[in-house]
């Protein structure tokens, strides 16, 4: 009925249907724990599902390990909210500990933040906050390989398109940027040389 939970409960202060504390701490000798004295509350908890929770947290005074032990049963609705409670105390009781009152239900309004405080307290998880309360089950983040960007291609020689010279002209004659040779199209007739120009009008 109960089991171990190896995740921590997660939820907000708004989410809390329920918390007894407590009042004394007994030795232990569970598996999950080292011997010796240690403290316990039981909550009652909405889920990321929507759905309600029931757990019983149990932590170590000298070491401070702390155990979670989950309700495995479906609590469909909110009547059976006490007999899962009633089941909890027992599990919770057959390992020597005597629980108060519920915190929640003496005070709503003034009792979940003390019922979190309690909790946060015995398990040391950080309160969560209410706008980032999960809403829906967690979901595990993948991370998508993304492909590195890949070089352009260097086009070869013999793929740059030739123009016609119209005359002539080696494609040697001119340099393209970068030092590769190219081929443009010019009019050889209007060429100038230097004879042309050193001749007396």
């Amino acid at each position: 009925m109960f089991h171990v939970c190896a995740e921590p409960f997660l939820f907000s202060e708004a989410g809390v249907h329920g918390l007894c504390v407590s009042l004394n701490t007994p030795v232990l000798n569970i598996e999950e724990l080292p011997v010796g004295p240690a403290r316990a509350a039981i909550v009652l908890f909405e889920n990321g599902y929507g759905e309600l929770q029931l757990g019983v947290g149990v932590r170590s005074i000298e070491t401070r390990q702390v155990v979670l032990f989950s309700y495995q049963d479906a609590i469909r609705a909110r009547r059976s909210t006490a007999r899962a409670m009633e089941a909890a105390t027992k599990f919770a009781e057959g390992m020597g500990f005597l629980f108060d009152d519920d915190l929640v239900a003496g005070d709503p309004s003034g009792g979940r933040g003390r019922a979190m405080q309690v909790w946060t307290e015995l398990t040391d998880v950080p309160h969560v906050p209410e706008e980032v309360a999960p809403a829906s089950p967690a979901i595990p983040r993948l991370s998508p390989a993304i492909p590195l960007e890949q070089p352009p291609e260097e086009l070869e020689l013999e793929e740059l398109v030739e123009f016609d010279l119209g005359g002539d002209a080696r494609d040697d004659d001119i340099e393209a940027p970068f030092g590769e040779p190219c081929a443009l199209a010019y009019d050889a007739s209007s060429e100038l040389w230097l004879d042309d120009l050193t001749q007396p009008t």
